[in-house]
């Protein structure tokens, strides 16, 4: 189709493979490709078609859906909507834009002569995976199934972008069945090293990724691991990053992170984490949690540092961070290497601003295993008083205000159990503690299992024994001790013929 023009009405075009070189129309435009490949030149809608207005024309949306691959090679411009959808690669190598772009396909290429949406006109681009493929999120965009690179990433300016991925059938692990816990699957998601910027203090269509008050949502039914420096720039107060899995957020200690920064490079943003588990720390230590028979034995091995030297930033970075999870929130302390388990203020792993850290759960078995700090006015707020500002439900520990039940009991913030920050205060051989003889304590003396610091004495009075055999002595001795031990030497007695001392 060499060219096609609809001054006054819309353009459908169907075939098995179909190009089209030009293609305009002041309404409509619809190209399908029923077997076959699809590809455009310049495709256009709206009202600078057509001057007349007669007729009833469409609302100006572009529609492009083929059996195989779709490739753009020139400016895509729909006056509302462009929804585009490929069985195998969608590749834009031009201008692709509308007030609302949707891109479906089994694999995204967006050349560096290309962009997607425009800064203050596009207010959402949503990608979808719509391949049973790993979805790779960054990174230089050479791994394997459906890959969005750094740089690809780069080119996408909206209000909002949102991707969608699927959870991966037969994917090394459990397969196609639907885990309720922390498992060790291999991940639906991969999240590399990504950069992308808000549009705050800035104007233009390719002034900034993100809208001034937009979001970057990834959405999987499956698991995302993040595995690469994950950095969101120069973002407002009103500014999201949000992540929703289905099944896990895994944040990998060893090379991953998250960053939200504000202009001034200051911590910027809300980090939106939705899952039924959320765990920041290295794949050793996700293996040992999933094998950790109790909530504290959890809690000591990530209490533990992440490495050989400190990390005081931690692996999540933003303003405000809110976390909502059925199962539990994991973030393992990246402090400086100790051994003292009671080294409440050195412990780190996460940063929040003024905007705080805020959890919510949705089982009474639900748990809190976190390890992080403060930013307050021109210092950090650490151990125990970080944990009294922790909002859990909507109460904190600082205001007396947590509803016991709606979390594991045994739950700690910076290796203080939540519901018992009293006992924590108290001061065990100079900082150090024996938790797990404190442990077998507590549940022998409540006849159940193994509990917090709970109020009780280590030392304990055992009942004396008799003796098996009879004292020595018969007669009570007396304070003076036996007289019969005892002699006046006042020379009376003293022997004849010798010179006794005084």
């Amino acid at each position: 189709l060499a060219s096609a023009l609809a001054t006054d009405g819309n353009i459908r075009v169907t075939a098995g493979s179909l190009t089209a070189s030009d293609a305009q129309a002041r309404g409509d435009l619809s190209l399908t490709a029923t077997s076959g490949d699809l590809v455009a030149g310049v495709l256009r809608t709206g009202t600078s078609v057509g001057a007349s207005a007669g007729g009833t024309p469409g609302l100006g949306d572009i529609t492009l859906t083929s059996a195989r691959g779709i490739t753009l090679n020139g400016s895509t411009n729909a006056q509302r909507n462009l929804a585009a959808a490929a069985r195998n690669t969608l590749a834009i190598n031009a201008l692709a834009t509308g007030n609302a772009v949707d891109l479906r396909s089994g694999n995204v290429a967006i050349a560096a002569t290309a962009t997607v949406g425009e800064q203050g006109r596009t207010t959402l681009v949503r990608l979808t995976n719509s391949a049973n493929a790993v979805t790779t999120i960054g990174g230089a965009g050479s791994a394997n199934g459906y890959s969005l690179s750094n740089a690809e990433a780069q080119r996408i300016f909206a209000n909002d972008i949102i991707i969608v991925a699927p959870r991966v059938l037969n994917q090394t692990g459990l397969g196609g069945q639907v885990s309720a816990a922390l498992n060790t699957r291999a991940p639906d998601v991969i999240l590399e090293a990504l950069t992308l910027t808000g549009a705050t203090g800035q104007t233009g269509a390719t002034a900034g990724n993100i809208g001034t008050s937009g979001r970057l949502r990834i959405e999987t039914a499956g698991k995302l691991r993040t595995v690469g420096a994950v950095t969101l720039n120069n973002l407002g107060s009103g500014n999201r990053f949000q992540i929703a899995a289905d099944e896990a957020i895994e944040v990998d200690a060893a090379t991953g992170s998250i960053s939200l920064r504000n202009a001034q490079n200051g911590l910027g943003g809300v980090l939106e984490l939705s899952s039924a588990d959320v765990i920041a720390a290295t794949i050793p230590a996700i293996s040992g949690v999933i094998g950790a028979p109790t909530t504290q034995a959890a809690s000591d091995l990530l209490g533990a540092s992440s490495g050989t030297s400190a990390n005081d930033d931690g692996f999540l970075r933003a303003d405000a961070i809110n976390v909502t999870v059925s199962g539990g929130f994991y973030v393992q302390n990246s402090g400086a290497p100790s051994t003292n388990l009671r080294n409440f203020d050195d412990r780190r792993g996460l940063t929040v601003g003024q905007g705080g850290l805020s959890i919510n759960t949705t089982s009474a078995s639900t748990r809190i295993i976190v390890n992080g700090r403060q930013q307050g006015a021109g210092s950090f707020v650490t151990g125990l008083d970080f944990l009294r500002q922790v909002v859990i439900n909507g109460g904190s520990a600082g205001l007396n205000s947590l509803v016991s039940g709606r979390f594991d009991a045994q739950s700690t913030i910076n290796g203080c159990a939540i519901l018992s920050v009293a006992q924590c205060n108290v001061s065990f051989d100079n900082g150090n503690i024996a938790r797990d003889i404190i442990r077998n304590v507590v549940a022998e003396e409540n006849g159940e299992g193994d509990g917090g610091l709970l109020p009780f004495s280590l030392v304990q009075v055992k009942d004396v024994d008799p003796l098996p055999f009879q004292p020595v002595i018969d007669d009570p001795v007396t304070g003076s001790g036996n007289d019969d031990l005892w002699a006046v030497d006042d020379g009376k007695d003293c022997p004849e013929g010798e010179t006794c001392a005084n």
